[in-house]
């Protein structure tokens, strides 16, 4: 019992530790597409063709980018200025804009989390990313399933050696 115990903690914390270097790793990932799309905002003249910009970025990026990937930039008083896609709706805008105003890094809509970060861009404009976290949380999920099927063969195993040593 203190074996599996043991097995049991250890497996608990990799998880943990796994869960919070993916989600470590998300936010690094935003935190360098934010300067880039800030640099990028920096040779645009007008919100139209960065428009343009951030709709062939995400064409670009449908490959790489897991789903639930969103950008917007919001004028000083909060309104969209710039969103990437359409689908990212009214709800999932405002948390992305509190996110950005409370320097919050990640922020649960509808039972889904989001990993998020935000940049000041000009005139109290700030350009914000958020990708879901459904994709890291689904691996953890594997992973974990993984882990428990190797422990509990481990204890099976264990259990029959004990026993014939036993007998």
């Amino acid at each position: 019992v203190t074996v599996i115990a043991a097995l049991a903690l250890s497996a608990w914390v990799d998880h943990r530790r796994d869960a919070d270097t993916q989600v470590q790793h998300a936010l690094t990932r935003l935190q360098e597409e934010t300067r880039v799309l800030r640099a990028a905002w920096s040779q645009f003249h007008d919100a139209r063709s960065f428009q343009r910009f951030v709709d062939e970025f995400c064409r670009q990026m449908t490959t790489s980018a897991p789903p639930g990937h969103h950008i917007a930039v919001f004028d000083a008083d909060g309104g969209v200025v710039v969103r990437a896609h359409e689908r990212a709706g009214p709800k999932l805008e405002h948390l992305m804009g509190d996110s950005a105003a409370n320097g919050v890094r990640t922020f649960g809509l509808d039972g889904e989390q989001f990993a998020t970060y935000s940049l000041a861009i000009d005139n109290g404009a700030s350009l914000v990313v958020a990708v879901s976290l459904q994709p890291v949380k689904e691996m953890l999920r594997i992973q974990g399933i993984s882990r428990a099927a190797a422990t509990g063969v481990l204890v099976v195993v264990l259990f029959g050696v004990t026993t014939v040593c036993l007998l």
